[in-house]
């Protein structure tokens, strides 16, 4: 049996924060309002996530779920109709603008976002050593201005 882990982590400051997008299609392009602005609409989900917002709307029929297992197979639902509304995070945006163009060809985005506030993305330290932690924050905090870092980001479509 593994040793329990007795002590708390630690977390990073924030490496990169990111907006949830509400993606449609310019032919029925979705202005959203929160979950009464889509009913009556059919929405592509990530298997096995749950979208807390959208509950109530899936168990009273308002919201129809079709789920897919990754984003890209969603947008290839969008752009067939399939489906009328997905979400996607602003750096997946950003990611298949520059590494798929064609997957986001005539799609919309809403000018309001999913979440009021952006999420924080942080790393998690379960380092006991104080030095060790210390060294792994001083690369994290590093990072912007990193070359190698922004290469990856700008491979990706992410320059920050």
């Amino acid at each position: 049996m593994p040793e329990a882990i007795s002590f708390r982590p630690d977390w990073s400051d924030t490496i990169m924060e990111s907006n949830d997008l509400v993606i449609s299609s310019q032919q029925k392009p979705l202005e959203w309002q929160g979950p009464v602005s889509a009913s009556g609409l059919r929405f592509g989900g990530i298997l096995g996530h749950v979208y807390t917002d959208l509950m109530t709307a899936f168990a009273q029929g308002t919201i129809i779920r079709d789920d897919a297992p990754d984003d890209a197979s969603n947008l290839m639902k969008l752009r067939k109709q399939r489906i009328d509304f997905l979400f996607l995070q602003d750096h997946a945006v950003q990611y298949y603008l520059h590494r798929h163009p064609a997957l986001m060809a005539d799609l919309y985005i809403s000018k309001s976002k999913r979440n009021s506030k952006p999420h924080q993305l942080k790393i998690m330290l379960r380092v006991r050593n104080e030095a060790d932690k210390s060294a792994i924050l001083l690369i994290i905090n590093r990072m912007p201005q990193d070359a190698e870092w922004q290469s990856i980001l700008k491979r990706y479509g992410l320059g920050i």
